[in-house]
């Protein structure tokens, strides 16, 4: 009664993802580079017939570290979901919450401790998604301790 109660779950999961990911960093004291690449498949089972989403996102990214003060970091990525038969509603599971179509992303952070009382830090977030403008957000702080 077990068995086939598992099996009957095992088949009726969905979505069901398959994801090849890859990344690489190098260091260099004060000086980091890293990038990645990631490509998966998410398959819904449930409706006939299936859904199925292909993702591919690239992602560079660049640090700079003062030593023992703060750092700077710079990050520029991309993400493509394809799907061929786009229903109207589909699980959030199936793309990772990301939308149909092309997406660029950037992210520049900046932190620096001004003394071991004073922290000091900027973030700005952007993007670009399918058939939109782009969205900005930014944010500036100054933390006193004491």
């Amino acid at each position: 009664m077990l068995v086939p109660a598992l099996i009957a779950a095992v088949i009726l999961m969905a979505p069901i993802v398959y994801v090849i990911f890859r990344k690489f960093s190098f260091t260099r004291q004060e000086i980091e580079f890293g990038f990645k690449v990631e490509v998966a498949r998410g398959t819904d089972e449930l409706p006939v017939p299936a859904v199925t989403a292909d993702l591919n996102s690239q992602s560079v990214r660049f640090v700079y570290a003062f030593q023992g003060a703060g750092q700077t970091r710079v990050e520029v990525g991309r993400d493509e979901i394809v799907m061929p038969r786009a229903p109207l509603t589909f699980p959030f599971e199936l793309t990772g919450g990301r939308v149909v179509g092309k997406t660029w992303v950037w992210h520049a952070a900046f932190d620096y401790r001004i003394t071991s009382f004073l922290q000091a830090s900027m973030n700005y977030d952007g993007r670009v998604e399918q058939g939109g403008g782009p969205v900005h957000t930014a944010r500036a702080e100054v933390r006193a301790f004491f």
